[in-house]
């Protein structure tokens, strides 16, 4: 795992490349054996005092490795100094168990949130996740566990 700064992803890969450069927040990316797999990109939202998780993507060669769990874990690992009392996402009807694995629930989920995105056709479900220090040093902690390598030289 590396931290995105300003770069551009290049190879190819158009859908990640406007992705990644529509958010004004950091990334970060997943590579094996020197090629970039996936990346997530985290905004702070200082007015709402929480994290917003945005443009989760992994190569679909690539699914199912932990490396979506890395990319996610990654993001709250390195805002331990940070005073955020929340994360939060979108999650798609595709993307909604995997982040319910990790502990995120449905905003308001007696009302469902659901909206239909018009530009994807799928429907759109806001998730929160309660973030505390305790969080962030279990994200380490998996992080080390399964021996995921973070480059901190890179983060800014």
């Amino acid at each position: 795992m590396r931290d995105l700064g300003e770069e551009t992803l290049g190879r190819g890969l158009r859908e990640w490349e406007e992705a990644f450069h529509y958010s004004g927040g950091f990334a970060w990316a997943a590579e094996v054996e020197g090629e970039t797999v996936g990346f997530g990109v985290a905004e702070t939202h200082g007015a709402t005092e929480s994290l917003l998780l945005v443009s989760d993507l992994v190569d679909r060669k690539f699914q199912g490795r932990g490396i979506g769990t890395a990319l996610v874990l990654v993001r709250l690992a390195t805002q331990s100094a940070a005073q955020f009392n929340q994360v939060g996402l979108l999650a798609t009807e595709h993307s909604r168990g995997f982040y319910e694995r990790l502990g995120f629930r449905v905003r308001d989920a007696g009302a469902e949130s659901v909206e239909l995105d018009p530009f994807i056709g799928l429907k759109i479900y806001p998730m929160v996740l309660a973030f505390s220090r305790d969080l962030s040093d279990r994200a380490w902690d998996w992080l080390e566990f399964h021996r995921v390598h973070v480059d901190l030289d890179s983060f800014s």
